[in-house]
């Protein structure tokens, strides 16, 4: 088996999976479970990967591992508009 077998792509479809679960209770809607989980697993790594390749000496603490899944998560399941009742902060 290659790397993409054994790795993302595995990892992929276990959330994918995840996903049709969460769909079938009703929770979310995931028209294309396999798309949605790639995106997902994009927004958690492509930005601190694509900074460490840049740059050698860039190694994420555990606090910015953890605060950038937890952004994804947050604009995965809630996106980005203002929700009913929300204000927009001004800059």
């Amino acid at each position: 088996h290659s790397f993409n077998e054994n790795g993302p792509d595995r990892l992929r479809a276990s959330l994918a999976a995840y996903l049709v679960e969460r769909e079938t209770e009703g929770e979310i809607i995931a028209d294309d479970p396999l798309r949605l989980a790639g995106l997902f697993l994009e927004m958690v790594s492509v930005g601190m990967r694509t900074r460490a390749l840049i740059d050698a000496t860039v190694r994420p603490t555990q606090e910015e591992i953890e605060a950038n899944v937890t952004r994804a998560v947050d604009v995965f399941l809630n996106g980005i508009a203002c929700q009913t009742g929300q204000v927009r902060n001004q800059p």
